[in-house]
C-alpha cells in the first residue's frame, strides 16, 4: 500500500512537530489499561505537559471512503486518521477493512505513523486479544498477528537504533529530553504480558502456606517461596499464554541483536583530550516485559458482577482452586508511569512516595529532575566507557500481595460492603424494649472447582498463578495495595444501626 501524504496536512504536522519535543504511544486505546493510562492517570499527563509532549493512543477502526470521519480536529493520512482529542492527547485511528491475519501493527501505515508523525520516545504496548477462549478459537497465524506482531518490534528498533532522527530534518525527536550532559538518548518499550506465561502450580501444595489466622482472609495465599518469581521457568498451558510469551521472547531477542560499540563519556584522561567528545548518536533501548495478573477496578465486569450479586444476595458459583495475584488497575497504571519517570527524568519517584498516587505525585519527580539538570554541568564526571547502542530487557511480575481465588474475592467484597455498625438511639418508650433481630441475611456462595467448568470455559486454566512483585517494588520504590485496601478506598460504605 502506497502512502501519500496530503500536502496541506503535512504542513500542519511539521508545525506540530516543531513545537512538541517528545511523545509516548499507547496501543489498544479501547482497552481497560489503556483507558486508565489515557484518562485516569493525571501524573502521566502532567509529566508530558511539563516536557511539552504529546500522548498518542492507537486503535483499529473501519474506514468510511478512506476516512474515519472522527471529527473536525483531525488529520487524515493514507491508512489512518489522527484525532486531536485535547491539548495533550491524539487518537490514531488505523483503518482495517480487511480480513488479513495480521494486525495494523505490521502494516505500512503503522510504520509510517511511527517514523514521520508520532516519533515516540516510549511505547506502551497494551493491545492484545486478551480473552483466552477467543485465542483458542483463532488460527495460529491470526493469533500471531494480533498478539505477537514482531514486525512492530522491527520497525520500532530500527527507528530507535538510528537515534530517532528524521533524515529529512535536522531536528531530533524527543530523545534529547534527558538531563543535560547525559549524552544518552533513551527509548523504552513496555510490553503488557500476562501471568499466564507460567504453568500454574497445584493449589493443594500451597493452600495452607503463608495463611493468616484472620477468618476474613481464609484461603488467601500470601507471597512466599511458593509464589512465582521472574526467574522461574515459563511453561504456558494455553494459546493466550503462549502468544504472550512468544512476544516477550521476540522483544528480548531484539535487544540481543543490537550492535555494541563503546564510547567514552565524561572528561578524557590527560593526553587523550582529542577523544573526549561524547558520541551524539549514542542510544539506549530498554524493554520492560510486565507479567500482569488480573486487574480489577470498580467498573470491571467481574467486580461489578460480584457487587450486584452481593447487593441482591444472588447465588454465585465461584472457583476456589484457581489463584491469581489480583491487582488494582490504577496501581498498574501508576507503576507504568514510574517506569517512564525513572527512565526520562534525572530521578524517579523517591522510595515509598510514588505508590498508588494518582494526583500531583509527579511534581516531586519533576522538581528533582529539574534540579539535577540545572546542576549537572558542575558535576565532575569521571571518564568511563559505555556501549554506544545499549539494549536491555527486563522482566517484572506485576500483581497484588496475595493469591486469591474468585471465592476469596467475593468474601472480601462481602466484608468491605458490610454496613458500618452504629449505636442505635435509646427508645423513647422505655416500657417497650427495642426489638432485636437474630436473623442475618447471608450471601449464598457456592464453591466449585476448575475441572468442573474447564470444558465450558473453552481453554486450559492454570491453577495457582500467585506471583511475587517484590522485585519491581524494590527497584521502583513502589507498593501494590491489597485488593481489600483498594476496595476500602474505592467503594462507598453505608451505615446501619446496631440494635
Amino acid at each position: 500500500m502506497s502512502l501519500v501524504l496530503f500536502p496541506h496536512k503535512q504542513v500542519l504536522h511539521n508545525q506540530h512537530l516543531a513545537t512538541h519535543k517528545m511523545s509516548v504511544l499507547i496501543t489498544g486505546a479501547n482497552g481497560m489499561l489503556a483507558k486508565q493510562l489515557l484518562y485516569h492517570t493525571p501524573d502521566l499527563r502532567t509529566w508530558l505537559q511539563s516536557h511539552n509532549g504529546l500522548l498518542y493512543a492507537s486503535t483499529r477502526t473501519k474506514s468510511t471512503n478512506g476516512s474515519c470521519a472522527v471529527g473536525a480536529k483531525s488529520t487524515s493520512q493514507n491508512g489512518y486518521d489522527i484525532e486531536e482529542a485535547d491539548d495533550v492527547l491524539r487518537i490514531v485511528h488505523f483503518f482495517d477493512d480487511s480480513n488479513n491475519e495480521s494486525s495494523y501493527f505490521e502494516s505500512p501505515a503503522f510504520a509510517h505513523a511511527v517514523e514521520h508523525i508520532i516519533k515516540p520516545i516510549a511505547v506502551i504496548h497494551a493491545a492484545a486479544v486478551s480473552s483466552p477462549k477467543e485465542c483458542e478459537q483463532m488460527s495460529p497465524a491470526e493469533l500471531r498477528g494480533y498478539n505477537t506482531p514482531t514486525k512492530m518490534l522491527d520497525e520500532l528498533f530500527r527507528f530507535w537504533s538510528r537515534g530517532s532522527c528524521d533524515e529529512s530534518s535536522s531536528e531530533v525527536s524527543g530523545l534529547e529530553r534527558v538531563p543535560a550532559g547525559a549524552s544518552l538518548r533513551r527509548s523504552v518499550f513496555i510490553f503488557c504480558s500476562t501471568d499466564m506465561v507460567y504453568a500454574g502450580r497445584d493449589v493443594a501444595v500451597a493452600s495452607t502456606a503463608g495463611l493468616e489466622d484472620d477468618a476474613s482472609k481464609k484461603g488467601q495465599k500470601f507471597c512466599n517461596s511458593l509464589c512465582y518469581s521472574e526467574s522461574d521457568p515459563t511453561e504456558p498451558v494455553n494459546a493466550y499464554g503462549r502468544s504472550k510469551l512468544a512476544f516477550e521472547q521476540a522483544a528480548v531477542a531484539k535487544t540481543e541483536e543490537q550492535p555494541v560499540k563503546t564510547v567514552r563519556i565524561g572528561p578524557a584522561p590527560p593526553g587523550d583530550e582529542d577523544n573526549a567528545d561524547d558520541d551524539p548518536n549514542r542510544t539506549s533501548i530498554k524493554v520492560y516485559n510486565l507479567r500482569l495478573s488480573n486487574m480489577l477496578h470498580t467498573e470491571s465486569r467481574f467486580l461489578k458482577t460480584l457487587l450486584d450479586a452481593h447487593e441482591n444476595k444472588e447465588t454465585l458459583s465461584l472457583l476456589t482452586d484457581s489463584l491469581r495475584s489480583f491487582v488494582a488497575l490504577e496501581d498498574v497504571a501508576q507503576a507504568i508511569f514510574q517506569i517512564l519517570a525513572k527512565n526520562f527524568d534525572a530521578k524517579g519517584a523517591a522510595p515509598g512516595e510514588g505508590q498508588n498516587k494518582t494526583t500531583s505525585s509527579s511534581s516531586g519527580i519533576l522538581s528533582a529532575a529539574a534540579e539535577e539538570e540545572k546542576n549537572i554541568g558542575s558535576i565532575d564526571m569521571p571518564s568511563r566507557e559505555l556501549p554506544e547502542h545499549e539494549a536491555v530487557a527486563k522482566i517484572y511480575n506485576i500483581g497484588g500481595p496475595a493469591g486469591l481465588s474468585r471465592l476469596d474475592l467475593a468474601r472480601i467484597v462481602e466484608k468491605v460492603c458490610a454496613p458500618v455498625e452504629q449505636e442505635s438511639p435509646a427508645p423513647i418508650d422505655v416500657e417497650q424494649p427495642a426489638q432485636t433481630s437474630t436473623s442475618k441475611e447471608t450471601w449464598p456462595l457456592q464453591p466449585c472447582l476448575t475441572r468442573d467448568l474447564e470444558a465450558k470455559m473453552g481453554y486450559t486454566v492454570p491453577l495457582d498463578l500467585t506471583m511475587t512483585s517484590k522485585k519491581f517494588e524494590k527497584e521502583f520504590g513502589f507498593r501494590f495495595r491489597s485488593i481489600e485496601d483498594y476496595l476500602q478506598q474505592a467503594l462507598p460504605r453505608t451505615a446501619k444501626n446496631a440494635t
